[in-house]
C-alpha cells in the first residue's frame, strides 16, 4: 500500500520524496561539490527512500497495534528499528 493523504476533493494523494530533497542530503555528505548523480538514479533513490519510509510506518503501526495502542509513538519506532535496518 501506498501512504497518501485525502485531498480537499476527496482523492488521495500519494506522498513522495521530492527529488530535490535527496539531492541536498546527498550534497551534504559529498566531499567533493561538483559530484553529481544521473537523474534516473536519482528518481530510484527516491523510490527506494520511499519503500524504507513505508515500510517504516507500517511496522510501526504494527508495533503500535501488538501493544494495544492507538497512536504510534516514538517507542513503537524506536522498537522496529533495529530489525528494520537489517532487513534493508
Amino acid at each position: 500500500s501506498t501512504l497518501g493523504r485525502e485531498g480537499m476533493d476527496g482523492k488521495k494523494e500519494e506522498l513522495s520524496v521530492p527529488v530535490s530533497t535527496l539531492d541536498k542530503l546527498q550534497k551534504g555528505h559529498w566531499e567533493n561539490a561538483d559530484t553529481k548523480m544521473h537523474k534516473d538514479a536519482s528518481k530510484l533513490l527516491c523510490k527506494l527512500l520511499q519503500c524504507f519510509i513505508e515500510e517504516t510506518v507500517q511496522r510501526s503501526i504494527t508495533a503500535a497495534e501488538d501493544d494495544n495502542e492507538a497512536i504510534v509513538d516514538l517507542h513503537h519506532l524506536e522498537k522496529v528499528a533495529p530489525q528494520l535496518l537489517l532487513d534493508f
